[in-house]
């Protein structure tokens, strides 16, 4: 394991120092005797990597912007927190998504999707988009043979004029007997059913998608279209429904989404990467301070509490996150005022992955000790356009998911799908769909990140004034790209000042 500066750095895991962290609790008292000592005119640069970044990778992103935040007069501080490298939501979406049988299960949810839109949906500028079974097999086949194209169906639109009441008229039970029947004579779906692995069978079933009847060959039991027909239904309905009440993510976007979370990749994220990573940020921030097992963020908050009691004395603290580093802030807040209560903060929000409910507490709760907050983010047709996975596996990375990593949260690893998350530029302009009386935290954040003081966002591709500046085109790109950077250099030396 590379060796690190204690001085720059906080090693932790799980949110604790441990004895196979390369930084101690201890070492935070000469990491603050020697920022007291430099008296940097920006003050302290708190830098929280994101989510799904390994040790060696968070090491990179330190070597890079070490130099950049010490020219910009700060003295920078990063947090390495093993988080997990990228390639392991990678991977799984790999196990899922290239198999045969998840490629014929969304072909056949994509057509039955269209079925159940009827003319709720038709071709950009006018005609209608009539469901041909054959021309929704070709253009998934072309799309996984050449994925460098455009999306699939992006050229459809929806009609939402009485859409409340069809999406309530949609039905599982309504299309079983039809769906069923067209089952029968797929031969390429239960083709691909029949030639599943049956450790493959054995893992879906624990997902809840059993698509065998009792008996048949090799243990596993005969392919019913019974239940693969009651299984499509579900998911159609689902599809339909999000896509009329406006929650969709593009048609195919909404399917495959759907489709992975039904097949146990959200199951996969709620219990051993999303939420592990959360509760990461979490336990940092935790009071327990047991010698050799600190909760490392309180271990610094309660030192900086103790050194600086005096407003008046207090350093200026700037926290720049990234991603999952959103979730983290939030939690940094509510340790500050147990510990540090004299301490106020910058904010820079690097593509934050936080919810807005979760942001919008923090910031309700700590307004006081908030001086300013700028959120950078992607215009919603870059951020579709952002498939997460082609940087790690190459173009074929888009047939796997076609939008960004946070598309992929929020529509996918939440709980709850479709999850409104602060850095999403999408749930800001859907004002129709997030509204104030059901989405009040999207309309709290709409009001306060549109505004142009103390609290406001940066939609890349955005250039023209200092500190809002981003050409940023991917979500990995927010914690390198240049003129990002330069924005959080002015913020550093200039703090967050309403935009002129």
């Amino acid at each position: 394991m590379a060796a690190i500066d204690p001085r720059h750095v906080i090693h932790l895991q799980n949110g604790h120092f441990t004895p196979h962290t390369q930084t101690r609790a201890t070492d935070l008292d000469a990491l603050l005797d020697t920022f007291d000592a430099a008296r940097s005119p920006s003050g302290l640069a708190i830098h929280l990597h994101g989510g799904l970044v390994s040790y060696s990778a968070a090491l990179e992103i330190v070597r890079d912007l070490q130099p950049k935040y010490t020219d910009a007069d700060a003295y920078p501080v990063f947090v390495v927190w093993e988080s997990g490298p990228f390639e392991t939501l990678m991977n799984n979406l790999q196990d899922i998504g290239k198999t045969d049988l998840f490629r014929e299960m969304l072909r056949k949810l994509a057509e039955w999707a269209l079925k159940s839109l009827g003319d709720a949906v038709g071709l950009r500028g006018g005609g209608p988009a009539p469901v041909d079974p054959q021309a929704v097999a070709d253009a998934l086949d072309a799309w996984h043979a050449d994925p460098s194209g455009g999306v699939p169906f992006v050229e459809l639109e929806l009609r939402l004029a009485g859409a409340d009441a069809r999406a309530a008229s949609l039905s599982p039970d309504a299309m079983l007997t039809e769906l069923e029947a067209d089952l029968e004579t797929d031969f390429r779906l239960t083709d691909a059913v029949r030639n599943i692995p049956s450790g493959e069978a054995a893992r879906l079933r624990a997902a809840g998608v059993d698509l065998f009847d009792d008996g048949g060959p090799g243990g596993r039991g005969f392919v019913s279209t019974a239940k693969a027909a009651v299984f499509l239904a579900k998911l159609t309905v689902a599809v339909g429904r999000r896509l009329l009440n406006g929650r969709g993510h593009g048609l195919f976007g909404t399917v495959i989404e759907e489709l992975y979370r039904a097949f146990g990749l959200a199951r996969a994220g709620k219990e051993w990467l999303w939420e592990q990573m959360k509760l990461d940020t979490e336990q940092a921030c935790r009071d327990d301070q047991k010698p050799g097992n600190e909760a490392g963020l309180t271990a610094l908050l309660t030192r900086m509490g103790a050194r600086y009691p005096d407003p008046a004395q207090a350093p200026r603290v700037t926290l720049i996150d990234h991603s999952t580093g959103g979730v983290y802030i939030c939690h940094i807040l509510d340790a500050a005022a147990r510990h540090a209560p004299a301490l106020t903060f910058d904010l820079a929000l690097l593509a934050p992955a936080c919810t807005t409910s979760l942001f919008r507490r923090a910031y309700d709760a700590h307004r006081q000790r908030i001086r300013g907050v700028r959120v950078f983010g992607m215009k919603d047709a870059v951020e579709r356009a952002d498939a997460m996975a082609e940087p790690v596996i190459g173009p074929a990375g888009r047939a796997l998911y076609p939008h960004s990593l946070l598309y992929c949260v929020s529509g996918i690893l939440e709980p709850e799908v479709d999850t409104p998350l602060l850095g999403m530029q999408r749930f800001l302009i859907e004002e129709e769909t997030f509204d104030a009386a059901h989405f009040p935290d999207v309309a709290w954040a709409r009001k306060e990140i549109g505004s142009t003081g103390a609290v406001a966002a940066v939609w890349s591709e955005q250039v023209g004034v200092p500190g809002y500046e981003s050409r940023s085109k991917r979500h990995g790109d927010f914690d390198d790209e240049t003129v990002t950077i330069s924005s959080v250099a002015h913020i550093l030396k200039h703090g967050i000042a309403p935009r002129p």
